[in-house]
């Protein structure tokens, strides 16, 4: 659960002391510091989703269609040596 500190007294580890407005995750049974905090957001019940989206996928040449293309490029650098000599 997510919540936030609405007045000054909430210390952390005995000495630090949580600003005002600082928002702090803690266990969903909390109970402490009452009338310090106010919920801003609980995980109970949700379901979380992948942030990242899919990507469309490229769409894959056969091989055979690849192999004709390289030995294609491959003829056409042969001949422009060719030509520079």
């Amino acid at each position: 659960m997510l919540i936030q500190i609405t007045r000054p007294g909430v210390f952390r580890n005995g000495m630090d002391m949580v600003p005002v407005g600082e928002q702090i995750q803690v266990p969903d049974d909390f109970a402490g510091w009452p009338g310090k905090w106010i919920e801003v957001g609980s995980d109970e019940g949700k379901t979380l989703e992948v942030a990242t989206p899919k990507r469309p996928r490229k769409k894959r040449e056969p091989k055979h269609e690849q192999e004709r293309e390289s030995e294609q490029s491959s003829l056409e650098t042969e001949a422009e040596s060719d030509d520079n000599d």
